[in-house]
């Protein structure tokens, strides 16, 4: 196949999902638009979207406190998450596409059954911050998981990021040291450090403790091969429960 026939068909196949997801042709680009969140209040803005690992679906959020899950190939709205009580501020998928983790202002992160829209567990710890003056002082700005989808860490106004366990919500770190609002918070591909971006000026690296898992995996490896299996002591010096 010639570079120009293959462009002609990447072409055709961009027109074919753009005419499935309603799509209107501006310039030379395509946009697919979903339905208004709330189509009482059609000036309202839809400000954060991400797509799930697989491609499979979209989530949106808008100033109307919710976010929604969309049928990537089709447009076609499959839940609407609602229940925070102040704006969304970032919405991502968990790696496994299973779980949406919502941002919020209220102080507080949401954690949701992707394939049902139901909360499965809400995440509080952050407080109001140092500068109380400012409107940014206060929420959760950020979100997002580690890349095995174990854990989630959130920043916030309170200058500080905080890490979450992501079967349980239970509280795992929290990261202190910046003087303003945390905007960002992300795992490196690895899962050990963390990064960090603040209203005052700086950006942090933190080292993470090893996680369970990590633990339970080191652990095993340093075992001979007859013994895979970790006594109660063992368990006890890896800080693991039975």
């Amino acid at each position: 196949m010639d570079v120009s026939t293959a462009f002609r068909q990447a072409m055709m196949e961009a027109e074919r999902i753009a005419t499935a997801l309603n799509g209107k042709r501006s310039g030379n680009r395509w946009m697919a638009r979903c339905p208004s969140h709330d189509d009482k209040t059609p000036s309202l803005s839809i400000s954060d979207a991400a797509f799930s690992l697989d491609g499979s679906q979209i989530v949106t959020l808008s100033d109307d406190n919710t976010a929604r899950v969309w049928d990537a190939a089709t447009g076609g709205l499959l839940h609407v998450v609602a229940g925070h009580e102040d704006s969304l501020q970032h919405v991502v998928f968990s790696p496994d596409g299973a779980r949406v983790v919502t941002a919020s202002m209220d102080n507080t992160a949401g954690v949701w059954d992707a394939a049902t829209g139901s909360l499965l567990y809400t995440l509080k710890g952050h407080r109001e911050g140092p500068d109380l003056e400012s409107i940014v002082a206060r929420g959760v700005r950020h979100a997002a998981f580690s890349p095995d989808g174990t854990r989630i860490v959130t920043s916030g106004g309170d200058a500080t990021a905080r890490v979450w366990d992501a079967a349980t919500g239970a509280p795992l770190h929290a990261l202190e040291g910046h003087k303003s609002s945390v905007y960002y918070a992300s795992f490196s591909s690895d899962g050990t450090r963390l990064v960090t971006a603040s209203g005052d000026d700086t950006v942090r690296v933190w080292k993470l403790p090893p996680s369970g898992q990590a633990l339970i995996a080191h652990a095993r490896s340093i075992l001979p091969p007859s013994r895979r299996a970790l006594t109660a002591e063992e368990r006890r010096q890896f800080f693991l429960a039975q």
